[in-house]
């Protein structure tokens, strides 16, 4: 009996923990109107964008597996929304009562994590998410919740143009401007951190076409250098602010103009507030809310305490027809250079051919483990690989010595293949050539030069 009793305790334990973390959200919340909520509701025409985070999230997520989401408040006018960072899930501030927002979830979608740190924006009464980050790729897509179906619908584009979160939404003009991208991908070893290119756009929402602009200024490609680590980008009326390290600029996306701020309290104001969490600007005011002291502190600047640049967000390129005449010089002296080295080498050729033929002693140059040595080299080159130390030990018969006796022995035999090889060819090109390998710079991997492959396949076969 007691057995039994057992049993049936843990099937009830293993189910309450099977179901204590729940991917469901109830369709409606009721939330208390905090300080944070009466100073939200009071700013009128506000576009704002607010990240908050557990435990200070408005909808309560604490059993489900979105605890740890931040969450995106988004007030446009008099409506408010709140998007669940990294999913699809929205709701909706459907009405005030008896000191409580009620808020109703107004969408259906069940994807999460395709759109780590994209951009959500109002734009002609469409809520837009744009970009993001999931499944170890970032990506370049338009998003918009399709308020009939209760869905996030894909909007086609003329290109997928990558961001890293730095690109802000003028609704006035009805543009994203991304002054450059980071497209990251860590399925492949030179983008885990992302690569940067300096290009710079708009996306224009009524054509859905990404529009060029230009290059990043070279100050600025040295200012955002460390985005990935450090950058932090807050907002305003005519671009952000972007934080990095203790310095702030604002980039003027609607004039294509930098300026500093010399104001060392915005400065530290911002740098102690990197993480963007309960930040927003407002009328060029920054606002920073405190949930356990439930207060806001409220820091006012002027764009007269920033400092205009000489150098611009982006520059154009003018010059399209010097480029073409200096590739078309490129092209025309590489290959200049090309017909006059083959020609070269050519003459090389026959005339070590020539002696080849003269002495019968040529022939014999290379001994058997030399020529053993080179045949499993151009087998290597064959299937495109490069042959490894364990395997030239294996070749040469001394897998078995110790370290310092294969190393002197290789090296012996290369070197005199190497030294044969340029009396033969007459040239200062080394026949075996070795690289560092790819996953471990302790050790190298050995090849045939492979400008010298036809040339040694010629004379061990003659």
């Amino acid at each position: 009996m007691k057995n039994k009793v057992l049993i049936i305790f843990l099937a009830l334990l293993i189910k309450f923990n099977a179901f204590a973390v729940s991917t469901d959200l109830d369709s409606v919340y009721k939330v208390p109107v905090s300080p944070f909520w009466t100073l939200i509701l009071s700013l009128d025409s506000a576009e704002l964008r607010i990240m908050t985070t557990f435990p200070y999230n408005s909808i309560p997520t604490e059993n489900t597996f979105f605890k740890n989401n931040v969450q995106e408040i988004i007030k446009k006018d008099k409506s408010i929304y709140i998007h669940i960072a990294q999913t699809g899930i929205v709701y909706k501030l459907d009405k005030k009562e008896d000191g409580l927002l009620i808020f109703k979830r107004i969408d259906n979608t069940y994807n999460i994590n395709y759109n780590i740190d994209g951009n959500t924006f109002f734009f002609k009464d469409e809520l837009y998410s744009f970009g993001g980050y999931g499944f170890w790729k970032s990506n370049g897509h338009l998003r918009r919740l399709n308020f009939v179906d209760r869905e996030w619908d894909i909007v086609p584009l003329n290109k997928e143009i990558y961001t890293s979160g730095f690109n802000w939404f003028s609704e006035k003009e009805g543009r994203i401007y991304l002054p450059f991208e980071r497209e990251m991908n860590a399925g492949v070893k030179e983008q885990v951190k992302g690569v940067k290119r300096n290009n710079a756009y708009y996306l224009d929402l009524e054509t859905k076409n990404w529009v060029p602009l230009g290059l990043l200024s070279d100050a600025l490609i040295d200012i955002t250098k460390d985005d990935f680590i450090n950058g932090v980008a807050v907002p305003t009326s005519e671009g952000y602010l972007y934080v990095q390290h203790d310095q702030v600029y604002l980039f003027d996306f609607l004039h294509n103009q930098v300026l500093k701020s010399n104001n060392s309290s915005l400065n530290q104001f911002l740098a102690r507030r990197m993480s963007n969490i309960f930040l927003f600007n407002y009328k060029n005011n920054i606002y920073s809310y405190d949930p356990i002291a439930s207060k806001f502190v409220i820091l006012k600047y002027d764009r007269s305490e920033f400092e205009l640049k000489t150098f611009p967000i982006w520059t154009k390129d003018n010059h399209i027809i010097w480029y073409i005449v200096i590739t078309f010089s490129c092209i025309l002296f590489i290959v200049t250079i090309i017909f006059l080295i083959r020609k070269r080498v050519k003459q090389k050729i026959q005339n070590a051919q020539l002696k080849m033929l003269k002495t019968k002693s040529i022939q014999q140059a290379f001994v058997g483990t030399e020529l053993t040595l080179i045949e499993l080299l151009l087998t290597a080159n064959l299937n495109q690989q490069k042959v490894e130390i364990h395997q030239i030990n294996h070749v040469l018969g001394i897998k078995d010595k110790n370290v310092g006796l294969q190393k002197k022995v290789r090296s012996d035999v290369m070197n005199a293949i190497n030294d044969k090889y340029q009396f033969i060819s007459q040239s200062n090109t080394p026949l075996i050539s070795s690289v560092r390998k790819a996953d471990d710079k302790r050790f190298f991997e050995y090849f045939i030069t492979p400008a010298e492959i036809k040339k040694i396949q010629r004379i061990i076969q003659a």
